[in-house]
């Protein structure tokens, strides 16, 4: 299964999802991590694995994509990439990751328009001058 992301609406936050229920319209998500206990400096886990409803979030896919710094690319992820025309004239495009059903595929929808994602005119299909800055639910300012 390609990985998921899911937006708590209330209280707005971005969590990983560990597992989908379609039958009853539900996702368990993680919240938590490892910590280092002040008693005796070990490292400990403290995971909680929370139960939230189809209503209550936004499910986001991954796109199976890395930015250039090894992040995974979700739909819904602000896109900023940097495209060298010349070795003086650079060109900054930002847009924002969209499934496109129509053709089955995950887009870059910009200013001027769709791009494909993993090909064409984004970055002529090379991903390594492409960083994710942000995400529509948390960071909606930067498309402004």
């Amino acid at each position: 299964m390609r990985p998921y992301r899911a937006y708590i609406k209330a209280p707005g936050l971005m969590l990983d999802v560990v597992e989908i229920s379609w039958y009853s319209k539900n996702v368990r998500c993680v919240i938590g991590g490892q910590y280092i206990d002040p008693s005796d400096g070990s490292t400990q886990a403290d995971f909680d694995f929370p139960l939230y409803f189809f209503e209550e979030v936004i499910l986001i896919e991954s796109t199976d994509l890395k930015d250039k710094n090894g992040k995974e690319i979700y739909e819904g992820d602000i896109l900023k990439e940097i495209e060298e025309l010349s070795p003086k004239d650079y060109q900054k495009r930002i847009g924002v990751v969209v499934y496109e059903p129509n053709v089955a595929s995950f887009m870059v929808l910009t200013e001027g328009g769709y791009c494909h994602l993993n090909e064409g005119k984004w970055n002529k299909g090379r991903l390594e001058y492409t960083e994710i800055i942000g995400n529509i639910h948390e960071n909606p300012e930067l498309l402004e």
